[in-house]
């Protein structure tokens, strides 16, 4: 009698952790995508005059390029990106008053499947990004 209690509880364990991995591992590839995405809307070395804004097409596939690297398939339509250009103000003097503002904006809209011993459900995330900087010309 006790090795069946025991057999049993066991099997409930490694179902439990079963489960809780499939569904660990959705939340956590969420979470890295959301971070990449961060990294893709700081980055952008423009504010700094550097270079030229990055096309928001390059910013698409960046991330849809991440979210591939995460076990997350994308279509190019569930991911928004927004860029923002506000031009700076000049004084009549000719000096800024105000610097130009850069604003890039991130998001996506997926369901993650949840494949599970005799089921499957999908779990709903929406991972989004921003960053809102001055331009700086050197």
């Amino acid at each position: 009698m006790k090795n069946v209690v025991v057999v049993l509880l066991v099997e409930a364990v490694l179902l439990a952790g079963y489960v809780g991995w499939q569904i660990g591992s959705c939340y956590l590839a969420d979470y890295e995508l959301n971070d990449d995405m961060t990294g893709l809307a700081v980055q952008n070395r423009a504010r700094a005059g550097l270079e030229a804004v990055s096309t928001e097409d390059e910013l698409r596939s960046a991330v849809l390029a991440s979210a591939k690297e995460h076990g997350i398939e994308l279509a190019p339509d569930q991911v928004t990106v927004r860029e923002t250009l506000i031009a700076g103000k000049f004084a009549a003097d000719g000096n800024l008053e105000s610097p130009g503002v850069l604003d890039i904006s991130l998001a996506a809209d997926y369901q993650a499947p949840v494949k599970l011993i005799g089921t499957a459900f999908s779990i709903h995330f929406a991972p989004a990004a921003s960053y809102r900087a001055p331009i700086v010309l050197k």
